[in-house]
């Protein structure tokens, strides 16, 4: 047996929710919503009514998103469009969530070269890129109290430095001589430069 099939809405819709990814079909410069698989319809937080729709109408919360402009590009040009981690603003259960996917609209042209429709896939990173966002976030507080330590220690030895008296530093029930001071130390005959430490209670000997 020869020749091609051509396969019904219902038949590519079963091969389509197949597809680990998200999938949707669109066609025109209007991006109208050809055909969407259930992941795609989640994502979206919507029912099959948006099939035949244009996408902006379908998903209006995509106004002022750049995934309308990115699609009619791809109609226009021909030339596929992917990205990673890019974050997006949709609707679920009447709620404006920040979503983050990696995508591609891939152009589907004929003979002449033309686009006829737009394949669009897609993942759900959100959890990932999150995870990252906060693990970057303890870096950068880690770092923070890092340099403030840093700063905090130096700025105490230029004032023990700078004093005109031996200055100690207590530690709970210890007095601790521990930083270079450039007056001489002639308590308990400490030498400058070196430190000691001696309980709180025990007086210095002369």
């Amino acid at each position: 047996m020869s020749g091609s099939i051509r396969l019904n809405s219902d038949a590519l819709l079963a091969i389509l929710n197949l597809s680990k990814d998200a999938t949707a079909i669109y066609t025109g410069a209007d991006i109208v919503v050809q055909m969407a698989n259930d992941a795609m319809i989640s994502y979206w937080g919507k029912d099959r009514s948006i099939i035949g729709k244009p996408l902006l109408e379908a998903v209006p919360e995509l106004a002022g998103q750049p995934f309308i402009g990115l699609l009619q590009d791809v109609w226009r040009t021909g030339k596929t469009y992917e990205a990673r981690d890019t974050s997006a603003e949709l609707k679920i259960d009447g709620k404006l969530t920040t979503f983050y996917f990696d995508f591609a609209y891939r152009a589907l042209l004929n003979e002449l070269g033309e686009t006829y429709a737009i394949l669009h896939t897609t993942t759900d990173v959100t959890e990932s890129v999150q995870n990252r966002h906060a693990l970057e976030e303890v870096r950068r507080a880690e770092v923070a109290r890092t340099r403030a330590l840093r700063e905090s220690e130096l700025n105490l030895r230029l004032v023990i430095q700078q004093a005109p008296v031996a200055i100690a530093i207590s530690a709970g029930r210890n007095i601790l001589l521990r930083l270079p001071i450039v007056t001489p130390l002639r308590c308990g005959g400490v030498a400058r430069m070196k430190c000691y430490t001696y309980p709180f209670w025990k007086p210095c000997q002369s």
